[in-house]
């Protein structure tokens, strides 16, 4: 056989891989680099990465320690936390929604300067709210909440075929409001979206201290439910679903004003960690970042004052590795994968819990009884199935992705161009929105 002849076999790599053609490498490169030169040299990477590093968690945490268990008493939410308690510090590192909130109070009121031309708390004659306030308000609000129609209007086809087939109420329920859960994120994001004028100008006026007023508040309504000296119903401590979660949105309003530097991150961290210690050690504060069946008490319903403590130690973690992590972004492989998921943010936030869901139910349907989707969450075995399981998950949550991406603001199409030639308009080689809004949505999540 000769060099020549067209059925050569082809040639392999020591690991008997057949190498890919050096074009298909140099188009792969050429696509990722072009990601890389699209995007603004004055963008902060970080942030996408932050907001990025967020929603990965959301659903990770959420596919992990949130479970709809049937057994023949039909579905019921579980969770392994209840039986496998040596998982807790899982819930430190997955939820990250405080890095979330922190992303968008620097992307937000940033995006708030240039719909009003100038600062977001620069009055118009003395007004704070400035003359692009309302209509930035409201295109974010259309946003965030165009796409939650199609979700609300895909679960209640979900639950009428459900019910058809002969579910009961409390199981459609049951599965109704596991899918919707996330949905909480999105009038807390909202309100704190809609005050970004007003957090702009305390910041202005107090800096990131301007964050303690909410951690105050957070303290308070604690104190009123758990003691000493009262105990009150749950319920008080509702207006913390805002006090709790402004906290890092305010300092991320103060990182984006310059108020707070990437230096005072090692104090965060200390200062955070030594909160969320004495909360636990001695307040007896639940330790789970996520609540947990049967628990008396959840740090996330409504949130305690141990959520803004681990917000401060996660943001100091990244305020302290802040410039490694710049240094990083800057390799278009990364890059491409932070742009990526964020194009798709809102879309994975709000269709993680039905593509997990619509997956169990799939194999139900087939007549399968998979360990992972099924049986209680009590052991080892069961949590290393659940995680074999995730990857199918995945697959149906891209189904989703590629389904309804498009509702969201901008397609990812706008960042695999490359940087637009000499001449041509800036936003035409933006990879996200201006001032670093998210791509299409500044969702988030849970």
């Amino acid at each position: 056989m000769t060099s020549t002849d067209s059925t050569a076999v082809p040639r392999r790599t020591r690991r008997g891989r057949v190498p890919e053609p050096r074009h298909a490498r140099r188009g792969l490169s050429a696509r990722l680099r072009a990601i890389d030169d699209a995007t603004p040299a004055e963008r902060d990477r970080v942030i996408d990465a932050l907001r990025a590093l967020a929603i990965v968690g959301v659903v990770l945490g959420h596919w992990l320690v949130s479970v709809v268990v049937f057994d023949q008493n039909g579905p019921h939410i579980a969770s392994p936390l209840q039986h496998l308690p040596e998982l807790t510090p899982l819930t430190w590192v997955l939820q990250l929604l405080g890095l979330f909130f922190f992303a968008g109070g620097w992307a937000n009121v940033r995006s708030l300067d240039r719909a009003s031309g100038g600062s977001a708390s620069a009055t118009t004659r003395g007004s704070i709210l400035g003359r692009g306030y309302l209509p930035w308000l409201g295109a974010r609000l259309d946003r965030m909440l165009r796409p939650v129609v199609l979700l609300a209007g895909f679960v209640a086809v979900l639950l009428a075929v459900l019910g058809l087939s002969g579910w009961t109420g409390a199981d459609l329920y049951t599965v109704g409001l596991f899918v919707v859960s996330p949905l909480w994120f999105l009038p807390v994001y909202l309100v704190l979206t809609a005050g970004t004028p007003i957090v702009d100008a305390a910041v202005r006026r107090w800096g990131a201290w301007a964050a303690v007023g909410p951690a105050a508040v957070v303290l308070l309504l604690d104190l009123l439910r758990y003691g000493p000296w009262w105990e009150l119903p749950a319920s008080v401590g509702t207006p913390n679903l805002i006090a709790a979660w402004l906290v890092p949105y305010v300092l991320g309003v103060a990182f984006a004003r310059g108020r707070l530097v990437q230096a005072a991150g090692p104090w965060l961290f200390v200062a955070g960690l030594a909160a969320c210690v004495a909360l636990i050690v001695f307040a007896d504060y639940p330790a789970s970042m996520t609540g947990v069946t049967g628990a008396d008490r959840s740090n996330m319903g409504p949130p305690s004052l141990l959520v803004p403590a681990m917000a401060l130690a996660q943001l100091g973690v990244a305020l302290t590795f802040y410039r490694r992590l710049a240094r990083a972004l800057t390799r278009p492989w990364l890059w491409a994968i932070v742009v990526t998921i964020n194009l798709v943010a809102m879309t994975v936030y709000l269709w993680h819990q039905t593509a997990l869901m619509s997956t169990q139910l799939a194999t139900h349907a087939v007549g399968l009884s998979l360990l992972g989707f099924d049986g209680v969450p009590a052991d080892l075995t069961w949590l290393l199935s659940r995680l074999a399981l995730l990857p199918l998950c995945g697959v149906v949550l891209c189904g989703f992705i590629l389904l309804f991406r498009r509702w969201e603001q901008r397609s990812a199409s706008t960042v695999l161009r490359p940087a637009a030639p000499a001449g041509a308009t800036a936003d035409a080689a933006r990879p996200t929105a201006a001032d670093q809004d998210p791509p299409r949505h500044t969702s988030p999540a849970g």
